[in-house]
């Protein structure tokens, strides 16, 4: 702390200094200093030469220094593994007579040889095998070797299943403890032994309203890299698609139109009818299939399955017990008018059909829902909101494509979060809170019937989110003010806006850590 020259590095508060015997150098991180609290600085105790490096700037070759990559972590770490040793410098806090401040940690990787080239970054799709998760029972957890720094997510926790269940503890479950339950073999009406394809296409034979289902050729849905794209076609055609089987209306279809949009159930769709190529054919057979239904006007209402399916839904019932927290009251509706998705707290429901191996794309809801599963067998992947931050979310969607087998190089972040899973047989009914991301598998083909319902005061949701995945409107109107902030600090001149951006930062950092349980 001696030293006479401004600039020097060394003239800082509790900063750190570590000695590097092979290189013969000191490194120093942290403290506080005039100087930005952003860099490390290098001292070759051989040549005396001194180098300071701002963090997030390219580190140039400089004769006698240590060379190194330095990234900012939350917290300081260490560990080492083969020839890269690992060494984490910086973090921590200091307290003054005049203030307080907690410095940033500083992870240094040290290499005994030149590193390799940076990988490219993986294309979208890939990360796992061609034939996609086992059919049995896929885990979130890459074999041995695997990509990465270690290949595999945390062990996964089962979810579990409520023994016993009544409608007081199943509104405690939904209420109190938000952790996702599975019940066994619930009686949710004679679908699971009814709904055979046969019956299927029976009970809607004579709907002409052509159904709007994604296909993809691939196993993976991707919502953000849209690799799939909307088809409209009989019921019966759907349901044949599905299961894997030749389509007995193969030699007709109807395209969704140019802008790939799905058309909404009940109506007529756009685009013409004509004759299907042999290739096209060869094509859908090879193609996976998964249909969400939709609101009666899909730009206008939330799916309604008892509005669009009257003579499935005979054969359907809500669990007795979940029906008061669902409905807000102990009787089924036999059907809901149209206004039934604007009441409260009953949102919406929806038939969900898939092929064998698809895979929805990873996402999050903010309405709870049960999932209740008719024929065939799922596999579910969940996630707790406070893991979220570590699934690379965009909007309500995750970037990673295929999370039974990730790129860890690409996705690092995923080694961090611990997924919960199930696995779901006919009469099956899984409780899924909301904020809590999720990824489903069909491991066979399978059809099912989700509920949505809002737990949370009506204003808390916005008006036209048909889908409940929208931002509740406390959340949006509060981004809204920190873009504000962040446009009204950008008018100040460099100096005084340095100065009131750190005063701004580190009041969110006290303040934002009494919101977080």
């Amino acid at each position: 702390h001696g030293c006479e020259e401004p600039d020097c590095p060394y003239r800082r508060f509790g900063h750190a200094i570590v000695y590097i015997p092979e290189h013969e150098q000191l490194l120093l991180v942290g403290g506080c200093s005039r100087m930005p609290l952003d860099t490390v600085s290098t001292h070759s105790m051989r040549t005396g030469e001194m180098f300071t490096w701002r963090v997030g700037t390219p580190l140039p070759p400089t004769t006698g220094l240590l060379k190194s990559v330095i990234t900012l972590v939350p917290r300081p770490a260490a560990s080492s593994s083969g020839a890269i040793d690992i060494l984490s410098v910086g973090g921590g806090g200091n307290c003054f007579s005049f203030g307080t401040h907690f410095n940033s940690g500083a992870l240094l990787r040290i290499r005994s040889t030149p590193p390799d080239p940076v990988a490219p970054p993986t294309p979208p799709g890939r990360g796992g095998p061609a034939g996609g998760p086992a059919a049995e029972h896929p885990r979130p957890v890459s074999p041995a070797g695997g990509k990465g720094p270690t290949g595999r997510m945390p062990a996964p926790r089962a979810v579990p299943e409520g023994a016993g269940v009544c409608e007081k503890a199943f509104h405690q479950a939904t209420t109190v403890r938000r952790t996702p339950i599975v019940y066994r073999q619930c009686d949710i009406g004679p679908a699971p032994e009814r709904w055979s394809p046969e019956y299927l296409c029976h009970m809607q034979r004579g709907d002409t309203r052509l159904a709007s289902v994604r296909e993809c050729h691939g196993r993976y849905l991707d919502f953000l890299g849209k690799n799939f794209r909307f088809v409209c076609m009989p019921f019966e055609d759907l349901v044949a698609r599905i299961n894997g089987d030749q389509p007995p209306l193969l030699g007709r279809a109807r395209s969704s139109g140019s802008s790939g949009e799905p058309v909404a159930d009940g109506s007529s769709g756009e685009g013409s009818t004509r004759s299907v190529t042999g290739e096209e054919a060869t094509n859908a057979r090879a193609a996976g299939y998964y249909f969400r239904s939709m609101g009666e006007n899909m730009r206008r209402d939330a799916a309604d399955f008892w509005l669009s399916f009257p003579a499935l839904a005979e054969d359907f019932l809500v669990p007795e017990w979940a029906r008061q927290t669902v409905f807000g009251r102990r009787d089924q509706p036999r059907v809901f008018e149209k206004a039934g998705p604007g009441r409260r707290p009953y949102f919406s429901s929806a038939l969900r059909m898939s092929s064998e191996k698809m895979q929805l794309w990873t996402h999050v809801d903010m309405m709870d829902n049960i999932l209740c599963h008719i024929r065939g067998r799922k596999h579910v992947l969940l996630w707790a909101p406070e893991d979220c931050r570590y699934l690379y979310l965009s909007g309500s969607s995750s970037r990673v494509i295929n999370m039974h087998d990730p790129d860890y190089r690409q996705f690092p972040l995923l080694e961090r979060a611990r997924p919960w899973e199930c696995t779901l047989d006919p009469g099956d009914v899984l409780f899924i809170p909301a904020f809590w991301a999720h990824c489903v598998t069909s491991l066979t083909p399978c059809v099912s019937v989700n509920v949505f319902w809002r737990s949370l005061p009506l204003a808390m949701y916005e008006k036209n989110d048909l889908y409940g995945n929208r931002d509740l409107v406390p959340a949006t109107e509060a981004e809204r003010l920190v873009d504000d902030l962040l446009q009204k600090l950008s008018t100040l001149p460099p100096g005084s806006r340095d100065f009131y951006a750190h005063r701004v930062s580190q009041y969110f950092d006290a303040n934002l850590q009494n919101l977080l349980s």
